[in-house]
């Protein structure tokens, strides 16, 4: 199998389930979420299966669009990735971690880097880990699960690398679940309570302080 004619071949006669769909999909093995983007495209779409039984067939339609998305794991084998976070040239192995987190209607992400000082003066910052997760809040409410993903990635990143990190950096762009994280003397909505103060308890045992 080596091109999309392939695919479209092989699975044109064959009666293609949610069942099967899904089972190909969870194939992809990738516990550090170096190929996140692509694996959050896959739950994306499997999306459209909710609710549907797992014997349920697809359509033709469907069975084209999933034979294009099943063409693209051909090119998996290709992806490649450096295993060294640590550059050559470092001044030490002490690193920066920079936390990211953000969200959107359907998804929230989140992503953990390693940053190290170059012998030149320059910086190199590479990925340590991702994840994400499908939601259905308000984009406010997705965001700050985004950022509970972000503080529980923080957390096991520097509970398990060898060389603690010299500074943690957690960032996000919404302001309005950044205020949530901030203000305690807010009255919050159970849901945002509940995700706060896991959030405060999980940077808390991360970096020493919730502040």
């Amino acid at each position: 199998i080596a091109t999309l004619a392939d695919v479209k071949d092989i699975i044109a006669d064959l009666e293609i389930t949610r069942r099967d769909v899904i089972g190909r999909v969870a194939e992809f093995f990738d516990p550090l979420g170096t190929w996140e983007p692509f694996k959050l495209q896959l739950k994306l779409r499997l999306s459209e299966f909710n609710n549907s039984p797992w014997d349920q067939k697809l359509t033709e339609a469907q069975k084209q669009e999933w034979a294009i998305t099943f063409a693209e794991f051909i090119r998996i084998p290709l992806l490649q990735v450096d295993r060294s976070v640590v550059p050559m040239d470092a001044i030490t192995e002490s690193f920066t971690m920079i936390c990211v987190a953000d969200a959107a209607i359907h998804a929230a992400g989140a992503a953990v880097y390693a940053r190290f000082q170059l012998t030149d003066g320059s910086y190199s910052t590479k990925l340590l880990t991702a994840k994400s997760r499908l939601v259905s809040a308000t984009v406010p409410r997705n965001e700050l699960c985004a950022i509970l993903l972000m503080a529980e990635l923080a957390y096991i990143v520097k509970t398990n690398t060898p060389i603690p990190p010299q500074e943690i950096i957690y960032a996000t762009d919404s302001t309005i679940a950044l205020s949530w994280c901030l203000n305690m003397d807010l009255k919050l909505k159970q849901f945002v309570l509940n995700r706060v103060e896991s959030t405060r308890r999980m940077i808390q045992w991360t970096v020493g302080s919730d502040s």
